[in-house]
């Protein structure tokens, strides 16, 4: 997986880095339910990406608030 995520990470342009972990984001979220190994594949890929926390915390808090239900 690490060696995949490295060849990912070389050939994306950097200014498309947060759309892709942004992507990975809303995938491993859309279930409203983080297990751990999608916990660990997302730090995964915000390391080989070399994305910063507040860039993180960013698309997180905008994923968990698109995907929230009104009822």
């Amino acid at each position: 997986l690490e060696g995949v995520l490295a060849r990912i990470a070389e050939a994306l342009p950097e200014r498309l880095r947060d759309t892709a972990y942004a992507a990975a984001f809303e995938v491993a979220a859309v279930d409203l339910e983080m297990r751990m190994e999608e916990v660990r594949v997302l730090q995964l890929i915000r390391l080989k990406l070399d994305l910063d926390t507040l860039t993180v915390a960013a698309i997180a808090r905008a994923a968990k608030a698109r995907l929230r239900t009104l009822t």
